[in-house]
């Protein structure tokens, strides 16, 4: 999402117009998909948009029929490349007085609130900052982080079901340094091109 950025004057999908190869009007309707739909070019494989953990989410198999429902991800409209410790994306089991937060729009006042739900990662969660950093956080490092996007928050978070609380946490087995693998496929790999682009400026 960064390479994507760069090239649109530091803006990200949901600040960017459909007419100019963004998502803007399709986000603020409360669509998450397009978003990812409008890197393509950069994720390529449309499965490491549903984390491992989320057993609830079908992986994507092509772009073309990728839903809101199957992505394991919200989007902060507050990102901005000028704050780089922003939020970005992040996990979807959020929650805001302990109650999971539906799929659509959700401005959030009090960021005290803020927090994540035990389904998935057992109470903590995978986000990306606008540097293009990726961090698991638990308890209220959530809070923490969100202070760093302004007073209030702004999230996307994909439509469908809550996550259920009767499916199982993801095995820590499968877990390396508290990142699960996918979700750092997917967090990363916007870091990883556009270093490969860094380094065949310098060739």
């Amino acid at each position: 999402m960064l390479l994507w950025s760069e090239e649109h004057g530091t803006n990200y999908p949901m600040h960017v117009a459909l007419t100019n190869g963004g998502s803007k009007e399709l986000t603020l309707a409360g669509h998450v998909a397009p978003v990812f739909r409008a890197v393509s070019n950069e994720l390529q494989n449309p499965r490491v948009l549903v984390c491992p953990a989320d057993k609830e989410r079908p992986p994507p198999a092509r772009f073309d029929s990728f839903t809101d429902e199957k992505v394991s991800y919200f989007v902060a409209l507050n990102a901005a490349l000028s704050r780089p410790e922003s939020v970005l994306v992040g996990d979807r089991h959020l929650a805001t007085n302990q109650i999971p937060l539906r799929g659509g729009v959700a401005r959030i006042d009090d960021l005290q609130s803020v927090g994540w739900t035990k389904q998935i990662h057992n109470g903590g969660g995978n986000v990306a900052l606008a540097d293009g950093s990726a961090h698991f956080v638990a308890g209220k490092g959530i809070q923490i982080l969100l202070q760093a996007s302004g007073p209030i928050a702004t999230f996307v978070m994909p439509g469908g079901p809550a996550p259920s609380e009767h499916r199982r946490s993801f095995p820590i087995g499968l877990i390396y340094f508290g990142v699960p693998i996918a979700s750092a496929i997917v967090l990363f790999v916007w870091c990883i091109r556009r270093a490969r682009r860094n380094l065949e400026g310098v060739k």
